[in-house]
C-alpha cells in the first residue's frame, strides 16, 4: 500500500465508533478452511458490523513509527474508536473480544527505514551503483534482499511478534520477493529507479552457486568465464539490464542461471521463513495458517520476466492474493465480464486445497475510489458480482473499504451477501463435490509461463458453456511435489492437459496409464507420450486427443489460449463441441450468451445439491444488471436417494422460492423464475435459514 494512499486515509480519519459484540469468529485451528468474510484494511467495529467481517484486516503492514506485524490494524483501531494499546497482544485480546479473526502482516520483499530501523541499511538489496533500490517511490520503500540471512532472521522474529501476540494468520506480502528482481532491472532502467539484485550477497552468492553448481570446464564452456573467482559478475549481469528476457538471455546465457539463483534462494528463504514460524508456534502450542499474497497467482510476466507465485503452494495454508483481469502487457485490460475470475479462483484453491481468498488489486481499487468520488459512478453491483463469483467458487472475495476514503455505497451489496453467507454458511461448509466428469490438469513446468493463456481460455470456455469441471493442480518442477495419482484421475471421464512439454516420467507414466485403463486425455504435446499428428489416437482402452498447436509471435497457441485472447464466441462453441465429442456431458444450462454461469455441488453428507447461479451481464458505465428471466437448468439425479423437493434462496429477495422439477432422461429440470445477481438452489436436504 502506497504513502499517498496511507495520507488519504489518514486525512479523513476521526470518527468515534461503538463496539461491536454480535458477530463471532471461529477460532478453530482450520477456521481458514470455513466460509470467512475477510477485509483488506482493519475496520472499525462499526463497519464490522455492517459488513458482516469476520477476518479482520489482511494487510495489517507498516504504517508510522510502529514495527509491528499489526501496526496499520493497531493505528486505524486506535483513530476510530479512541482506543491505546501498549502491545500487539493488547491490541489482538481487544479484536478477539469483538469475535474477530486477527491477521499479523510480514512484507517480504520490502523494506521501510522506520520499520527496521538501525538494521535497515545491512538488511536492503543494493542497485547496480550502489544505491538503494526502489520498490514503491510513494511509500519510500526499498527492496531487501532474501540471499541476505539478516532479512531472513528479522522476518522470522518479525513473526515470532505475531504468534505471541496471539495472531489467527500470519499473511506474507509479496512471497516473490528476489524473484521481482530481473523484472524490475528492466523496468527501473526506463524509469529512471534504482534496480535491485546487486547487492553482495546477491553477486558472491550468486559466485558461490556458480561454484557449487558447475566445473571449471563447464563455466567456460556454458559461460565464457575463465576464472569465477575473478569474473565481474556485476559488470555482465547489469550490462543486460534493458533488454526484455527472450533477448537478455540470448545475449549472455549467465542471466538465465543468474535468474534462477535469485528465484531459487528466494524460495529456500521463503521456507526457511514458514518452517520456523510453523515451528515457533508448535513450541507454543499453537497451530497457525501462513498464507501469501502473490499477485495473480504470480502467472504475470512483463516483458518476458516471469515471477512465479504458485511454486510456494506445498508451503503455504492458503492464498490471500491481488487479482487483475489480464496478466500480459501488451493486452489491455479486458472489460468486464470478459475475463471472469473463477479460473484463478478453482486453480488457487487446487493449489493448497482451501478457499481461495481474493480481491481487486491496489490500482483498481483506486480507480474506483476516484470514479465514484469524482464522476458519481457507483460499483456496487460490479463487486457484487465478483465477490458472488468467488463464494460459487468455493472461496471468498475481500471487502476493501476503507472509511474515509471513497464512499461505502460501492460495498453495500457485498455487505448484503456477507450477511447472506453467514446466515446460510452451512451451504458453504458441507464437504462437497464438484458435479463435474470434466478434470483441467495443469501441470507446473518452465513452458508454463505460455500455456497459462490456455488454461485460462478453457477454464473460461468450459464455465460459459456451463460444462461442470475441476481444475486438478499436479505439481510438478524443482519446488512441488509431485501431486497426481491413477486413483484421482480416475474420476475424470476426460482430462485437457494445457502443457505436458516438461512434466516427469512419472507424471507421464501416471497420464498413459490413465489412458490406457479407458480414460481420455486432450494434449498438445503429443511428443511427450511418443505420438505425432492430430486427432484421436486409440491407446489401451482409452485414447488421447492431439490438438493442434502453432507457433505465432514467440508463443506457443492453441485454441484455449486463442479463446482467452480473441473470446469469440465461435471458438468457445468449438470447445464445448470438442469436449462432447469425447465425452456425453449435458451442460447445466444452455442459451445464455456466456452470462450466466452456474456452479454445482454434490452434498451427499447431506443428500442434496446446491447450484450458485452467477449473472454476469452486467454494464460497467451505468453499474446496472439485466436480470434473466424463465431459466431453464438441467442437474443429472445422483445415485443416491434424495428428496425431490427443491428450493431457490437468495440475498436478492427475502422469501424462498419453490420449484417443481420434472423428470426427463435421468435429469431434474427446473425453471428459475428470476435472477438477479445471485441465486442459490437448495435441491434435496433439509431446510435451512434464509435471510430477513
Amino acid at each position: 500500500m502506497s504513502k499517498k494512499i496511507i495520507g488519504i486515509i489518514i486525512l479523513f480519519f476521526g470518527f468515534f465508533l461503538i463496539q461491536n459484540k454480535n458477530l463471532k469468529a471461529n477460532f478453530e485451528k482450520d477456521w481458514y478452511q470455513k466460509v470467512q468474510i475477510y477485509c483488506m484494511v482493519a475496520l472499525p467495529p462499526e463497519d464490522v458490523e455492517k459488513f458482516h467481517i469476520t477476518v479482520n484486516g489482511l494487510w495489517n503492514g507498516y504504517i508510522g513509527e510502529i514495527s509491528s506485524p499489526f501496526a496499520f490494524g493497531r493505528l486505524m483501531e486506535s483513530i476510530f474508536s479512541g482506543n491505546t494499546y501498549n502491545s500487539d497482544k493488547e491490541f489482538v485480546e481487544t479484536m478477539h473480544d469483538q469475535g474477530l479473526l486477527v491477521p499479523a502482516t510480514i512484507l517480504t520483499a520490502q523494506g521501510h527505514r522506520k520499520m527496521q530501523g538501525a538494521e535497515f541499511e545491512k538488511l536492503a538489496c543494493r542497485s547496480s551503483k550502489g544505491k538503494l533500490p526502489n520498490f514503491d517511490l510513494e511509500a519510500d520503500s526499498y527492496f531487501m534482499c532474501a540471499n541476505n540471512p539478516n532479512w531472513i532472521n528479522w522476518m522470522i522474529k518479525h513473526g515470532k511478534k505475531a504468534i505471541d501476540a496471539g495472531a489467527d494468520l500470519i499473511v506474507l506480502d509479496e512471497i516473490q520477493g528476489n524473484s521481482f528482481f530481473p523484472m524490475f532491472q528492466f523496468i527501473a532502467h526506463y524509469i529512471g529507479t534504482e534496480e535491485p539484485g546487486f547487492c553482495s550477497y546477491c553477486i558472491e552468492g550468486f559466485r558461490k552457486h556458480l561454484r557449487n553448481r558447475y566445473s571449471p570446464q563447464e563455466l567456460k564452456d556454458k559461460f565464457n568465464i575463465n576464472d569465477i573467482d575473478k569474473e565481474n559478475l556485476l559488470q555482465r549481469i547489469a550490462s543486460t539490464n534493458s533488454l526484455p528476457y527472450k533477448e537478455r538471455v540470448e545475449t549472455d546465457p549467465l542471466v538465465k542461471e543468474y535468474i534462477y539463483f535469485q528465484e531459487l534462494n528466494n524460495y529456500l528463504g521463503k521456507k526457511k521463513l514458514i518452517e520456523a514460524l510453523k515451528n515457533y508456534a508448535k513450541q507454543k502450542g499453537k497451530e497457525i495458517p501462513i498464507s501469501a499474497n502473490s499477485y495473480t497467482l504470480g502467472t504475470n510476466r512483463w516483458a518476458g520476466y516471469w515471477a512465479k507465485g504458485l511454486i510456494f503452494s506445498d508451503l503455504v495454508d492458503f492464498y490471500t492474493f491481488e487479482n487483475a483481469y489480464t496478466i500480459f502487457e501488451d493486452v489491455p485490460n479486458l472489460s468486464f465480464p470478459r475475463n471472469k475470475w473463477l479460473a484463478w479462483e478453482k486453480l488457487a484453491r487446487a493449489a493448497t486445497n482451501a478457499p481461495a481468498v481474493i480481491l481487486p488489486d491496489t490500482e483498481a481499487i483506486k480507480e474506483i475510489v476516484n470514479n465514484s468520488t469524482q464522476k458519481n459512478k457507483s460499483y456496487k453491483n460490479y463487486l457484487y458480482i465478483l465477490m458472488a463469483e468467488a463464494y460459487a467458487n468455493q472461496g471468498a472475495f475481500v471487502n476493501y473499504y476503507i472509511k474515509g476514503w471513497g464512499t461505502p455505497e460501492n460495498w453495500l451489496n457485498c455487505a448484503k451477501l456477507a450477511e447472506f453467507i453467514i446466515k446460510n454458511q452451512d451451504l458453504y461448509n458441507t464437504p462437497s463435490k464438484t458435479y463435474a466428469s470434466i478434470g483441467l490438469l495443469l501441470l507446473y513446468t518452465e513452458n508454463l509461463k505460455d500455456r497459462i493463456f490456455s488454461y485460462l481460455g478453457f477454464a473460461q470456455a468450459l464455465a460459459e458453456s456451463n460444462i461442470p469441471f475441476d481444475v486438478i493442480f499436479g505439481g510438478g518442477g524443482p519446488y512441488l511435489k509431485n501431486r497426481i495419482n491413477l486413483k484421482k484421475l480416475n474420476d475424470y471421464e476426460l482430462l485437457i492437459i494445457p502443457e505436458a512439454k516438461n512434466i516427469s516420467s512419472r507424471q507421464k507414466n501416471t497420464i498413459q496409464q490413465y489412458v490406457k485403463e479407458g480414460g481420455k486425455a486432450l494434449i498438445f504435446d503429443p511428443e511427450t507420450f511418443g505420438l505425432t499428428g492430430t486427432g484421436e489416437v486409440t491407446y489401451g482402452k482409452g485414447s488421447f486427443i492431439i490438438s493442434p498447436t502453432w507457433t505465432y509471435g514467440n508463443m506457443e497457441w492453441n485454441i484455449g489460449s486463442l479463446y482467452f485472447f480473441n473470446y469469440e464466441n465461435s471458438l468457445r462453441e468449438q470447445i464445448s463441441s470438442l469436449v462432447k465429442l469425447f465425452v456425453p456431458v449435458t451442460p447445466i444450462m444452455e442459451n445464455t450468451d456466456r452470462k450466466v454461469i452456474t456452479y454445482p455441488y454434490y452434498q451427499p453428507e447431506k443428500r442434496r445439491i446446491v447450484v450458485h447461479m452467477v449473472n454476469y451481464d452486467h454494464n460497467l458505465e451505468n453499474d446496472e444488471i439485466a436480470t434473466k428471466k424463465d431459466l431453464v437448468i438441467r442437474i443429472k439425479i445422483p445415485d443416491y436417494p434424495m428428496a425431490k423437493s427443491a428450493f431457490i434462496i437468495s440475498p436478492d429477495f427475502e422469501e424462498k422460492i419453490f420449484l417443481k422439477p420434472e423428470i426427463k432422461n435421468n435429469f431434474w429440470e427446473f425453471k428459475i423464475p428470476s435472477l438477479n445477481v445471485y441465486n442459490v438452489i437448495v435441491i434435496g436436504g433439509k431446510g435451512i435459514k434464509q435471510r430477513r
